[in-house]
């Protein structure tokens, strides 16, 4: 929890605006999930939180798209 925490915590304190993307790993919802979500709850309740059940970034996938590298 401690590396989990860590830069959000700073971010926070400095006054910055942040949103929270966190990856659910499979098998891990209990265990990581949970408590994560739990310790944003109760610690940064006005953060918007983007809960994510995988990680895609297709619009850097298209060859044929401006963003691709």
């Amino acid at each position: 929890m401690e590396t989990v925490t860590r830069l959000p915590t700073q971010t926070h304190d400095w006054g910055e605006d942040l949103t929270i993307c966190h990856l659910v790993m499979p098998h891990h919802v209990a265990c990581c999930a949970y408590p994560v979500t739990d310790w944003l709850a109760e610690n940064m309740p006005a953060a918007p939180v983007n809960i994510m059940d995988q990680y895609r970034l297709e619009n850097f996938c298209d060859p044929h798209g401006s963003n691709y590298r």
